[in-house]
């Protein structure tokens, strides 16, 4: 579930140490909360770089992380980027920085129904529970 906040609710949030992690990207905030009750399953998405801090936590946290990596054509890749409203020139810059999985991540077919990518990921989180 998305949550939307202003730029001043997330400075507040920013402030109050409400986030483990956060980051800006593209004039959006994003974010992991400090607040994740350890029964509840928490889906992140993170890109690569973004993914290195999360994973960083780990020793601080009493959290399975689990990765996994959309593997897309490239056209996929800039097609959503597109319809997401990257600029030119993000574009380029995310292309360019070519990210590959890491020996840690599960590797799934970026390119199917979000839905089934959606149950799949649910089963890894099942299986590790």
């Amino acid at each position: 579930e998305y949550v939307f906040l202003t730029k001043s609710q997330f400075l507040i949030k920013k402030e109050n140490w409400d986030f483990l992690e956060n980051t800006d990207y593209n004039g959006n905030f994003y974010w992991v909360s400090a607040h994740v009750n350890q029964s509840e399953r928490v889906c992140v998405i993170l890109d690569p770089n973004w993914r290195e801090q999360v994973l960083n936590l780990k020793d601080k946290l009493d959290y399975e992380i689990i990765s996994v990596f959309l593997d897309l054509s490239p056209e996929v890749q800039v097609d959503r980027l597109i319809k997401r409203g990257d600029s030119q020139v993000d574009i380029e810059k995310r292309m360019k920085d070519n990210f590959s999985p890491t020996k840690d991540c599960v590797i799934l077919d970026g390119e199917e129904n979000s839905l089934i990518l959606a149950d799949k990921i649910d089963d890894l989180i099942w299986e590790r529970l």
